[in-house]
């Protein structure tokens, strides 16, 4: 059954169109007279029946369409381009000639099969702005718009719903009612119903289905209503968006994300909060949120452009395409914010299934990482070095996950980040911190001298390479020796991996590996089993691992070693430095 999406797919950019409304369309259908008696009714003590087809009848609409398919095959086997929905037609033409054709033939098959046209609600001469199924629409601006008495309805009802403090659930519904209705005139209206939504269904539960029952409003539902008083009178829908620019592709694992665009591959980890949020919801919600990442990594230069995202996720290509939904708050409120980020660009995104063994690449990335270099200074480290030389402004070299900064740079595109590429920048810009991989610190240092740019530099203290006598020329200030602790570096995506205790435990000496070896294994079972991270904790979980290790039966000489092995790398979230 066509419907004004499907007038909408056919204008094209100048076209011509005319409009024909047939004249007590169901009347117009006889019902055989061995039928009628089907289509009884009483009143006023009288029973009466139909002889033609009944306003109102469920079936109705169906039944009507089904009988002008044949009339309509036949005009466009001619080549008109026509659009019936029940007693409204309209016809589009890419020339007024053509549509005066198209009128003409539709005019006479119509009347010979006894429907009659009505000459006051048609449009006959062919234009290009035409008012169909309650929306403007026009080919010149390629726009539709909501008719004027529509916004007036919608306004009006807008204010009363905001100026009354209780209403009924049957009066919320209508609203709703209205507004979906209107969706098809306004680019982002779907953004702003579905919090009234779901006070509706909370509140039918809760009133157990009464439609009658008395509610008010929670304060985003209203600012949902304030959003359609304030904008409905300006709200337009394009109707041919951007070429598509550039296809990315992104899928999403239970430990991090990937996306694709072209040869560019990207992927990460999640962060924790990102994964507690996964917990209380299905992949879907991971799912859309590597889109989104996707979208931030490879398009905030980007402005004006259409955006296609290839997602082996179905239900997070709903979610995106519908700018939200009903079955997860989570989704909704990322879709939304999805959304924002790319209307305050001027991005359009649309997002379409693709099949999860074409997806192999961000597959792959959202499931293999390569950040066993990614180290970064303990924040507490971090935080006492920038209170000795003032705080930096931009992270030049970082992710995501081990900024020390809410301004970095990274090396790939990422979601977060302020650019991509330090060396593209001009560090004199910037109060800059880098703890750049140390086969570029030579680098960094000619760059510092051709920006004249100054800045906190995390470097090893190795007077063997040919950079540092250079580095030592280009101090503007003693220079700070970090503390040789173990704990001063971090591994944020991972805590501490496998890897890297191992490699800990290998700096010792093997007189003391064999002393603390023990212990360091027990700290990390008990670290993992609770979801702690083992370098960096509190004084009460290090006191609960020593009274595990007291109830193990444990002397008070191997405890003692237990609490110097924690020492030797455990960082304490209270502010000392050691345990």
């Amino acid at each position: 059954m066509e419907n004004f999406e499907t007038a909408v797919r056919f204008i094209t950019k100048d076209c011509f169109m005319a409009s024909l409304d047939l004249k007590d369309a169901y009347f117009s259908v006889p019902i055989h007279k061995s039928s009628q008696k089907y289509h009884r009714f009483r009143w006023k003590g009288q029973i009466w029946q139909f002889k033609a087809l009944p306003n109102g009848l469920s079936p109705g609409p169906r039944i009507f369409t089904k009988i002008l398919k044949v009339p309509m095959a036949a005009l466009r086997s001619l080549g008109h381009i026509i659009i019936p929905y029940i007693d409204d037609t309209l016809l589009i033409a890419q020339s007024r000639l053509e549509a005066l054709h198209a009128l003409k033939d539709t005019i006479e098959v119509l009347s010979r099969l006894g429907f009659s046209i009505h000459p006051q609600k048609s449009v006959l001469e062919p234009c290009h702005e035409i008012k169909f199924l309650g929306f403007i629409i026009n080919s010149k601006e390629m726009m539709i718009t909501l008719t004027e008495p529509k916004v007036k309805e919608i306004r009006e009802f807008s204010l009363e719903m905001l100026t009354k403090n209780k209403f009924s659930i049957r009066k919320l519904a209508c609203y709703i009612g209205k507004v979906v209705a209107a969706l098809p005139g306004s680019q982002y209206g779907q953004l702003h119903y579905r919090e009234l939504e779901w006070e509706k269904i909370r509140h039918l539960a809760l009133s157990r289905g009464n439609f009658d029952k008395v509610i008010g409003l929670n304060e985003k539902a209203k600012q949902e209503l304030r959003w359609w008083y304030e904008h409905v009178a300006l709200s337009c829908r394009l109707i041919q968006k951007p070429k598509v620019a550039f296809e990315l592709h992104s899928d999403a694992s239970g430990e991090g994300w990937g996306a694709t665009n072209g040869s560019i591959h990207i992927g990460g980890r999640w962060q924790k909060h990102e994964k507690l949020q996964f917990s209380g919801n299905s992949i879907n919600y991971l799912e859309l949120l590597a889109a989104y990442f996707a979208l931030k990594s490879f398009c905030k230069a980007e402005i004006n452009i259409h955006e296609r995202l290839r997602i082996d996720n179905t239900t997070a290509v709903a979610y995106r395409n519908n700018m939200g939904g009903i079955k997860s708050v989570a989704c909704d409120d990322l879709a939304k914010e999805l959304w924002s980020w790319c209307i305050n660009r001027q991005i359009w995104v649309s997002a379409a299934h693709l099949p999860g063994d074409k997806n192999v690449i961000a597959d792959r990335k959202s499931r293999l990482f390569r950040d066993e270099t990614e180290w970064m200074l303990h924040p507490q480290i971090f935080d006492w070095v920038y209170k000795h030389l003032g705080k930096p402004t931009i992270d030049l070299f970082a992710t995501r996950l081990n900024t020390q900064l809410t301004c970095y740079v990274s090396r790939h595109p990422d979601p977060e980040a302020h650019a991509v590429d330090a060396f593209m920048l001009d560090w004199s810009s910037y109060n800059f911190y880098a703890f750049p991989p140390f086969c570029l610190i030579d680098r960094c240092l000619q760059k510092i001298v051709e920006d004249k740019a100054e800045g906190v530099m995390v470097v090893p203290k190795w007077a063997t390479q040919s950079w540092f006598p250079q580095l030592l020329a280009m101090l503007i200030a003693d220079p700070i020796m970090l503390p040789k602790n173990k704990s001063m570096l971090l591994l944020p995506a991972r805590g501490v991996p496998q890897r890297a205790r191992g490699t800990i435990l290998a700096s010792w000496r093997e007189s003391t590996r064999k002393q603390y070896g023990t212990c360091i294994k027990k700290w990390i079972k008990f670290c993992d089993e609770k979801s702690y991270d083992t370098m960096s904790t509190t004084t009460n979980i290090v006191l609960d691992f020593l009274v595990e290790l007291k109830e193990e039966g444990l002397s008070y000489s191997a405890i003692n070693t237990a609490r110097s092995a924690l020492a030797s790398f455990v960082v304490l979230n209270s502010g000392q430095a050691t345990v």
